[in-house]
């Protein structure tokens, strides 16, 4: 029997099944950015079902394991074409068919671009990359983040801003970092797997002097350098072989070191000190003397000068940044301690946070 001719101007119906074009595995790297990803975007289930889109004329449909998604937060998700193995004509179809789907072609192993692709597929309020905060002056917090998001337009005011580091090798911020970063308003993200703190960093001393009086800031500086000293010392400036004359002097302070003999004065505007320590000075001794507005920089610097001990106020950095997302700077003095190992000398006033941080860095601090 002839087969029955068919309508002038029919067509036939298409149906095209698009299923698993790559190779049947999960793009390497997916799974330790889904773990950061998850604190961020929870995806209630709906990440792992697959992308499928039913259409009159075709049916297609994604495999999940090579084509992974991330819940967005509008709902949407975002699709990973990792390497760009979607035919773009068939790329056209689903964005076409359904716009809440954005699709990635960033690859996974670099994890800090395909972070960055991501959130931009997600379309957050505000998403900026690269941030550094600082907390407080002196000692100053300075908190580094690969990645700063705000979910929606009040994500300031409900403290639900989100700092997000996705670095491999780098170093986790401590518990009473990440806490202290909760109560400024900051969720904290990091990797599961990090260094630890402590490995393969040498020990280092923090010396604090807690005085404030330049008598007892000298006082916590020798004890520093393990230095002994006398106090309210009478210092002979003529004796027996001086043809009978005889002078002391008081010295609030008097010490000996590599030979040299020092005298720390305490100048009250008297005329009279001023003369004796000119005297001092002639007889070959080292003297130091104090103004009573001295602070611990002034005194300090007045007593290394006399010593000869190398040392410079300044605002210095007591961690290595390059390798953490933190790091603490402080004014104060770096120099070598009794032992001659390194050391660093401040007055600088230290919260629980900021001892906890140099703990955790191998640092061992001793007040003066």
């Amino acid at each position: 029997m002839p087969p029955r001719a068919r309508p002038k101007g029919y067509f036939p119906t298409a149906s095209l099944i698009f299923t698993g074009v790559a190779a049947a595995r999960a793009p390497e790297g997916v799974e330790p950015v889904r773990q950061l990803w998850d604190g961020l975007v929870p995806s209630q289930g709906q990440a792992a079902q697959p992308i499928a889109i039913e259409d009159k004329n075709f049916s297609l449909s994604l495999d999940p394991e090579n084509f992974p998604t991330f819940a967005a937060p509008d709902g949407g998700r975002v699709l990973v074409d990792a390497g760009g193995k979607i035919p773009p004509l068939v790329r056209a179809l689903i964005e076409a068919k359904d716009p809440s789907i954005r699709i990635v072609s960033e690859s996974p192993r670099n994890r800090k671009r395909f972070m960055a692709s991501l959130l931009a597929g997600a379309r957050f309020y505000s998403v900026e990359e690269n941030i550094s905060l600082e907390f407080g002056s002196d000692p100053r917090l300075t908190v580094n983040a690969d990645f700063k998001v705000e979910k929606s337009p009040d994500s300031l005011l409900h403290h639900d801003v989100v700092l997000m580091n996705v670095g491999e090798n780098q170093r986790n911020m401590p518990p009473s970092l990440v806490q202290f970063l909760n109560r400024e308003g900051f969720q904290v993200l990091e990797p599961l797997s990090a260094r630890d703190d402590r490995a393969g960093r040498a020990p280092q001393t923090l010396y604090q002097i807690t005085a404030r009086d330049p008598r007892g800031v000298v006082d916590g500086l020798l004890r520093v350098l393990n230095v002994h000293c006398e106090n309210d010392r009478n210092v002979e400036l003529y004796g027996v072989g001086d043809g009978g004359l005889r002078l002391y002097v008081r010295a609030d302070r008097y010490f000996e070191e590599g030979g040299s003999r020092f005298v720390v004065s305490y100048f009250d505007g008297d005329p009279v000190t001023y003369t004796l320590t000119r005297l001092l000075e002639t007889r070959g001794y080292r003297v130091v003397v104090l103004d009573p507005k001295d602070d611990f920089r002034k005194v300090s610097e007045k007593l290394f000068a006399r010593m000869r001990i190398p040392g410079v106020f300044a605002r210095h950095d007591l961690l290595p940044v390059r390798e953490s997302s933190y790091g603490v700077q402080m004014s104060g003095f770096r120099l070598r301690g009794a032992a001659g190992e390194p050391a660093f000398l401040t007055n600088a006033e230290l919260d629980p946070l900021f001892r906890d941080l140099l703990d955790a860095n191998g640092y061992t601090i001793v007040a003066h």
